[in-house]
């Protein structure tokens, strides 16, 4: 039989105290790793939490701004009649898009969104271009102790063009009177004339009432001026600031030069 001296039983001491030391050790950076890799986890987590609202929000947002395009499209005085700086969402009734003044809530994946559209006014060269307008959608919610949100903004114009063309009434003679049929009036964009020779020149009146007053304007207001196609087949621009947003409409043809021969006269205005 073999005999374990003094000096081996203390060698399997200090190798059995060495083992357990080890283990500990091995025990407690295990701990450090797997607390680290559920910190790590935590946060991947989160970030791809935030990462979908985020992608869900931006696409409540974008889908908002198409549809004030349509709502435009529908009836440019929808948006441009609307309270500046007033939240709105849009609500579909009977076909139609309609505006409502207020905040709209929407429950997706867990999340409450708040979704909303403001309108503001276009300057152009320091003026309202009544034509124009902005509109901002901002969509928010709650992330953590925290609310996030996302704007966008986009441009919105009366893009629609509808035209009225007549026969010429001959020259200094009043036109017909026109009704768009636009409750809250049309926009005026450019007049021309088909035929041939001369030189051919137009007043303009617009109305929103079917008796007048009938006052009939060159470009810039004038009463003095003519709108004057370059010839047959060429638009004029019409002073918008004059004839926005009138329903009713006439002119006033002017042979200027020459011996023209207008056989039509078309006008173009959006509703």
């Amino acid at each position: 039989m073999q005999n374990f001296g003094v000096a081996d039983a203390t060698n399997f001491k200090n190798k059995k105290g060495q083992s357990l030391i080890e283990l500990l050790l091995a025990i407690a950076l295990g701990s450090m790793f797997i607390s680290s890799a559920v910190g790590v986890l935590v946060v991947s987590l989160r970030s791809g939490s935030q990462n979908k609202s985020m992608q869900i929000a931006s696409l409540l947002t974008q889908e908002l701004l198409d549809k004030t395009k349509v709502f435009a499209e529908q009836r440019w005085l929808n948006v441009y009649n609307l309270t500046k700086s007033q939240p709105y969402y849009l609500n579909f009734v009977g076909g139609t898009f309609v505006a409502v003044a207020g905040i709209e809530l929407i429950a997706l994946d867990g999340i409450q969104y708040s979704r909303n559209f403001t309108v503001a006014n276009y300057l152009r060269s320091g003026a309202d271009d009544s034509s124009t307008q902005i509109v901002r959608v901002t969509v928010s919610w709650q992330q953590g102790a925290d609310v996030a949100n996302i704007t966008r903004s986009q441009y919105v114009a009366r893009i629609r063009n509808l035209v009225w063309r007549s026969s010429s009434p001959g020259s200094g003679n009043e036109s017909p009177v026109f009704d768009t049929g636009v409750n809250g009036g049309a926009a005026w964009n450019t007049i021309m004339w088909q035929g041939s020779g001369g030189s051919v020149g137009f007043r303009i009146a617009t109305s929103n009432s079917l008796a007048g007053s009938w006052n009939y304007f060159g470009p810039g207001g004038n009463p003095a001026t003519y709108y004057q196609p370059a010839g047959s087949n060429i638009q004029a621009l019409i002073t918008a600031v004059d004839h926005n947003n009138k329903r009713y409409a006439r002119y006033r043809p002017y042979y200027l030069s020459g011996s023209p021969s207008v056989n039509e006269v078309i006008m173009n205005y959006s509703p």
